[in-house]
């Protein structure tokens, strides 16, 4: 699946802070927007833009975030109902949905890799290599599931993620909210 990373701008990066209570956000491009033309999936910005000495482990590990604020509060019901095991239970009880699995972490190791070779200018510093040595969302043990959010953020530019896909048939492919609730975030 191609993958095309759009520029951010000032209104994009304030609603991102709106969106995540947070003004330490730093974040690289924006990979999906939702049907309001607001940010939904972001790509971090692993350097925080102040170089590599600036290397965030959080921003190595989970590369991109669920931002919109709608999907995270539904996501995090679905959580609270215990289907984080669930999910994982019924991936790992079929072969074929496993092998699946497998292959959306290879994606996401590639993913996050390509990803952070480009920011070096081809290679990552050996220092820094173990980071990388983890499946979606940072999990070193791939037969477990860690965040629905994350792994639905990577189903949406990963078909393979199935833990993902299971995530959005969870939501009903529900994925925008009624009302444009990102609309006032730039009003502050």
């Amino acid at each position: 699946m191609h993958i095309t990373l759009q520029q951010t701008g000032a209104s994009d990066i304030a609603v991102v802070k709106w969106q995540l209570g947070s003004d330490s956000v730093s974040i690289r491009a924006i990979i999906e927007r939702c049907e309001y033309g607001h940010p939904r999936i972001v790509l971090l910005d692993p350097l925080g833009g102040a170089g590599p000495d600036a290397f965030n482990y959080e921003s190595v590990a989970n590369v991109m975030w669920l931002t919109c604020p709608y999907l995270n509060e539904r996501i995090h019901a679905i959580e609270s109902d215990g289907m984080v095991s669930k999910v994982a239970e019924f991936i790992n009880q079929d072969r074929a949905l496993a092998t699946s699995m497998s292959g959306a972490h290879a994606h996401f190791y590639f993913f996050r890799k390509n990803l952070f070779e480009s920011l070096f200018h081809g290679s990552i510093p050996s220092d820094r290599l173990e980071l990388f040595d983890a499946g979606i969302g940072g999990i070193r043990d791939t037969d477990h599931i860690k965040c629905l959010h994350m792994h639905f953020a990577h189903y949406r530019i990963c078909e393979r993620n199935i833990a993902g896909y299971v995530t959005n048939r969870l939501l009903g492919g529900k994925i925008n909210c009624d009302g444009e609730d990102c609309r006032h975030a730039t009003d502050r």
